[in-house]
């Protein structure tokens, strides 16, 4: 039984086939990016040898994610070793060690740059709940009107209304100057 959900957040979905197959390839390449991204958290976190293999649903295609590499852990799996041994057969590297450490560094800087990007996705809609609350339908009248049809009490509104909009704007990237200045946020273009 799928509870309620009052919040803004995500809706908890029943598990079940889903019957459109639209949808159902929609969620299914959602899903798998998700599964992929839990799989480098996992490797990451806790330096596990990790490979995850998905079919598509006609098993058409086949979608993979290893750390180090999926072949690795394949031969891992296939051929247990020690760590210290490498897998007879498999590939030797000299240089693995440097290899799974950049390996790791890149895995822990996409999830931060990931972290990143949906804060400022986050902080997006709320600018945009914000403008909407404040601005509304009439501004959107106001933003596709002909001002050439406009009478001179029209006019001044309209001139009110993009002060009003020069001085979000300038809250807006005062937002942005003041998220650029603390620690490990990322450079934002100003509007």
């Amino acid at each position: 039984m799928v509870k309620p959900n009052t919040s803004k957040g995500k809706k908890e979905v029943e598990i079940k086939r889903i019957e459109n197959k639209k949808a159902r390839q929609v969620c299914f390449s959602k899903r798998r990016q998700g599964l992929f991204k839990k799989a480098s958290e996992l490797s990451i976190l806790c330096g596990a040898m990790v490979g995850t293999v998905v079919f598509s649903e006609a098993g058409s295609r086949s979608f993979s994610f290893g750390h180090p590499s999926i072949d690795d852990v394949v031969n891992r799996f296939l051929s247990p070793v020690t760590p210290d041994v490498p897998a007879s057969g498999g590939a030797s590297h000299d240089n693995g060690g440097l290899v799974t450490d950049t390996v790791h560094e890149l895995n822990i800087e996409y999830l931060e740059l990931e972290q990143s990007l949906e804060s400022e996705k986050k902080r997006k809609e709320r600018l945009q709940e914000a403008i909407e609350k404040e601005m509304g339908e009439p501004m959107m009248r106001w933003l596709n009107a002909n001002i050439l049809e406009l009478g001179l009490d029209e006019l001044q509104e309209f001139q009110k209304k993009l002060e009003e909009i020069d001085g979000i704007v300038k809250e807006v990237n005062k937002a942005l100057v003041e998220g650029r200045q603390t620690p490990g946020s990322h450079a934002v273009p100003a509007w």
